[in-house]
């Protein structure tokens, strides 16, 4: 019996000295982990569009003692022989800002385009006492307004309003132009001028186009196709390019 007992207990220590020994036997083990984190890439496009281009009155530039300030005066916006928009400080400007972490593409559109206009003809001459006095517009017709584009202080184009849309449609379709690399600053501004100027030394050469066109708007003259409105629709827009 005292045999069995001592079998017992030496194999109960056997079995726990096995345990403590196998514990501090080395193992394989494998193991992997991951974490990420981003943040939202920077935009921060700003446009201005300030299409304030014409207006109701424009000052005199009679220097000869005159009391009269204002040379056009009309209840709605109008434009002139004589009559700019550096006159008045109403030059259309449009800017663009910032330096967005993703390709951008910027597009600026002019749509909706009127310019004064007179076509080639031969028409009635207003400005001399004869009745049957008469004028010729030449080929490609009369467009007294002149347009300018700059950006910063660089002129772009100089013409007709629809040349100043040609422009900037080709702008528009030129990848290199238009096309902003991620990080590239947009920094740009823009100023859209007119000017409708009275003949250079008083030498009358447009004097009758222009009379005619101021009795076209009045009512007393028709000339079918001539346009006695003028204006735009301007629209800047920048758009991330996937």
């Amino acid at each position: 019996m005292k045999k069995s007992r001592l079998l017992a207990g030496l194999l109960i220590m056997t079995m726990l000295s096995t345990c403590i020994i196998s514990g501090t036997f080395a193992k394989y083990v494998t193991e992997a982990s991951g974490k990420d984190s981003a943040r939202v890439a920077k935009w921060g496009v700003q446009l201005t569009v300030n299409a304030n281009n014409f207006a109701k009155e424009y000052v005199t530039d009679d220097t000869t003692g005159t009391d009269i300030g204002v040379s056009v005066k009309a209840d709605e916006k109008v434009v002139a022989p004589g009559t700019s928009s550096a006159e008045t400080g109403c030059q259309a400007t449009f800017a663009i800002s910032g330096s967005p972490e993703v390709v951008t593409k910027v597009q600026i559109n002019l749509s909706d385009v009127k310019d004064v206009y007179l076509p080639a003809g031969e028409y009635k001459d207003y400005t001399s006492a004869s009745a049957d006095a008469k004028f010729t517009v030449p080929t490609g017709g009369y467009y007294p307004v002149v347009w300018t584009l700059k950006q910063g202080e660089n002129t772009l184009v100089t013409g007709k309003l629809a040349d100043i849309k040609t422009y900037l449609d080709a702008y528009n379709a030129d990848k290199s132009k238009c096309t902003y690399s991620a990080n590239q600053s947009l920094a740009a501004s823009f100023t859209l001028d007119w000017a409708w100027d009275f003949d250079a030394a008083g030498a009358g050469t447009n004097d009758k186009a222009d009379t005619l066109l101021g009795n076209v708007a009045a009512g007393t003259a028709t000339v079918e196709g001539a346009v006695t409105a003028i204006g735009y629709s301007l629209t800047v827009t920048a758009t991330q390019v996937d």
